[in-house]
Order: C-alpha cells, then structure tokens, then sequence
C-alpha cells in the first residue's frame, strides 16, 4: 500500500487558531545569532512570503521548519498546541514540505516514481510494486495542481519547471499541508514563473498553506497574502493580510553597509539611499511601519519624468 502519515491527534482543528505558529524562535551557531525571537503565524490557504537579504535568517529557519536544524528557543504550535520539530520525521508528521532549490530527485527513475520513492505501492507478489496503481496514483496528484505530466516519464527529460512540479506532486502525496518554497522561480523564465503561481493559487483554494522564500519584489504583488521581512535574524516588518483591492501592496529591502543603488520596480527608477535607510516600495501606511519610523520622500528625474521615491528609517534616535 501507499504509505499515509497520519496526523498527531493533537492535530484537532480549533476555531480562529493558526495552523502552524512560531513563537519566538531562536538559533545561534558559534559566533553567530542567526535567529532571534522570530514570531508569525501560518493560516491555512494563505500564500506567506518571507522576505529579506542574504544573511538575513531565511535559510536557517527554512530548515529548522524542515527539522534539519533544531531551534535553541521558542516554540511551535500546531493548531494552537504546542509541537516539537526535532528531525525530518516531525516535520513531516506535521504536514510540512519543503522544496529546496536543489531538487531531490532521482534523474534515471520515472515521475512515479520519484513522487513515490521509498513509499511505493507493492503488488501481491511480495517485494514487487505495483506499477499500474503508482501510475494511477501519480496521475491522480499530478492532476490534482492542473498537470498533465506523463508520470511514466523520466525526470531527466524534464525542464527545470516540470521538476518543480513534480516536487510539489511528491510533496502533496505525503499529505503536506503547509509547502516551505525556497526561492522557486530563480531559475524559471517568466512563462514557467506564471505557471508556477497558477499551481500556488491552485494549492491556496485547496487550503494548503505556502512559505514562499524569495527577495523578488515584484512577486509580493501577484500572489502574496502575507508578508515577514527578516533582517540580521529578527522580524523588521510584517503584514498580516493585504485588505482586499488593494494591489499596491509594499516592499521594504534593507540597504547594505555602504550607500547603495535600489530599483524601483513599479516605476523603473533609481534612487540612492544613505547606509540604514529602507527602499519602500507601493501603497505605504504608517499600519506597515514600525512605531516611531519616519518617512523620506525623494523626487527623481528619469527619462520618462519625475518619479516619487521613499524611504525611512525605523526608530531614529
């Protein structure tokens, strides 16, 4: 049979609770505190990005959500009761997948296969598979994110694209419930990228909850419900949920120890910053902004006109 994993029965859905949630999550390694009282919620069906500069903490909490790294402080909570993530296994007794940039596929064996791997459906023959069911099968979970993949195909014949998918399908076979995504459209053309959130949205209706990874600013804007922006390991600036029919949305990116160059996305515009200040990009409120941050407006001539830009600088002194 395929293997299930069952879900822990402290699992039990409550009302108006989270389906995951960190609370103060913490890390250190020798010499570095990489994480430092990270907190946010995960909500069933809801599109989470997760945003910063390299260094930030985006990988180290990746792969402590993965059971690869143990956290040092904090906890988690799993429908409003507290869970340990210790390895793999607990991850993935929680319902928790993780898509890395470097997908762990086997190139020489079938997309059935690979979505099954080490959980192959077995035929009455002791120690054969039943191949006709894992075809069903894998047809039936790639069908489900609007695929149509031949599953008897081998991944190495597959674009980069069509291996990210069958990550997906292979995740969703186990049951996941919430997919952390690391950085999934860095290799993919902008076509392969609309496909890509074409599945996300498809996984968003269903109810699966995505950690999107990514320092793309024109992503939050096509489908991102809510955003954490981390920086040297702390949370800087969240936002919950984007209120309905406003598409502006917001981008903060923290500019590096030297003055540096920033693109505006929407408006094709550069402007430069001093060391500390933020780019903020889109329909800003002060609701965004931590308390006592004060705003920059700075208008920039372009060829295609003046252009208004901001940034700020949280808590000045």
């Amino acid at each position: 049979t395929i293997a299930v994993i069952d879900r822990p029965e402290s699992a039990a859905p409550t009302p108006g609770t989270p389906l995951f949630e960190l609370r103060g999550i913490g890390k250190s390694f020798p010499g570095v505190r990489a994480l430092d009282d990270v907190s946010f919620p995960i909500w069933p069906g809801e599109i989470h990005m997760l945003l910063g500069e390299n260094g930030a903490g985006k990988s180290s909490l990746m792969k402590i959500l993965c059971g690869v790294y143990t956290a040092d402080a904090g906890s988690f909570h799993h429908h409003g009761n507290p869970v340990q993530i210790r390895s793999p296994y607990d991850a993935r007794q929680l319902g928790i997948a993780v898509i890395f940039q470097e997908f762990s596929l086997v190139p020489y064996l079938s997309v059935a296969h690979n979505i099954f791997l080490g959980r192959e459906p077995t035929a009455r023959l002791p120690g054969t598979i039943d191949r006709k069911r894992m075809r069903a099968e894998a047809r039936r979970v790639l069908a489900s994110i609007g695929s149509d993949i031949d599953p008897d195909r081998m991944v190495h014949e597959l674009g980069v694209a069509h291996q990210q998918v069958v990550e997906i399908a292979k995740a969703l076979s186990q049951n996941a419930r919430i997919l952390v995504m690391d950085e999934p459209t860095s290799a993919l053309s902008d076509r392969e990228t609309e496909r890509l959130f074409e599945v996300i949205r498809r996984l968003k209706q269903e109810g699966v909850a995505i950690v999107y990874i990514s320092h793309r600013m024109d992503e939050i804007f096509r489908v991102v419900d809510a955003i954490t922006v981390l920086r040297d390991g702390r949370v800087v600036a969240e936002q919950d949920v984007f209120p309905e029919g406003e598409t502006d949305g917001w981008m903060l990116v923290r500019v590096g120890s030297g003055p540096t160059w920033r693109r505006d996305v929407g408006k094709r515009c550069w402007d430069r910053l001093e060391p500390g200040h933020f780019l903020a990009i889109g329909g800003i409120g002060n609701r965004f902004l931590q308390p006592g941050a004060v705003f920059y407006q700075r208008p920039v001539k372009t060829k295609d006109g003046w252009v208004l830009t901001y940034a700020y600088t949280p808590n000045p002194k």
